[in-house]
C-alpha cells in the first residue's frame, strides 16, 4: 500500500492515511509511470524535462534533483544519465568550442 508523503511525513504512524485518497500523491506516481514506461534513458529524460517545462510555464527551468537524485528518480544509472544529459547539451547547444568562441573547454 502506498502512503502520502506529505501526511506521512510528520513521522506519526497515526494520522497517515493510504494514498488513494490524496489526488496529488495519484496524478505524481502517474506522470512517473508515464517517464518509466519511455525505453531509453534519452526518452525518460526528455519526458521529464518536457514535463517540468510545462509545470514551471517556461522553457528555462530548475530541476527539482541533482543528479543521483534524477537518475534515481528515472530507475537510471547515474552514467547513462550523465551520458544522455552531455550529448543533449551538444545536440541543444554545439560544442563548447563554438559557444564560448574561444575554443575553451
Amino acid at each position: 500500500m502506498f502512503f502520502c508523503c506529505a501526511r506521512a511525513s510528520s513521522g506519526k504512524r497515526r494520522g497517515i492515511y493510504p494514498c488513494t485518497v490524496c489526488q496529488n500523491c495519484r496524478l505524481r506516481r502517474n506522470r512517473k509511470i508515464g517517464h518509466l514506461s519511455k525505453r531509453t534513458t534519452r526518452e525518460k529524460l526528455l519526458s521529464h524535462l518536457s514535463e517540468q517545462a510545462a509545470l514551471q510555464g517556461s522553457e528555462h527551468f530548475l530541476i527539482p534533483f541533482d543528479q543521483q537524485q534524477l537518475a534515481d528518480y528515472l530507475c537510471v544509472e547515474r552514467s547513462g544519465l550523465s551520458v544522455a544529459l552531455n550529448r543533449l547539451q551538444f545536440f541543444l547547444c554545439g560544442p563548447l568550442e563554438d559557444r564560448a568562441g574561444r575554443g575553451e573547454r
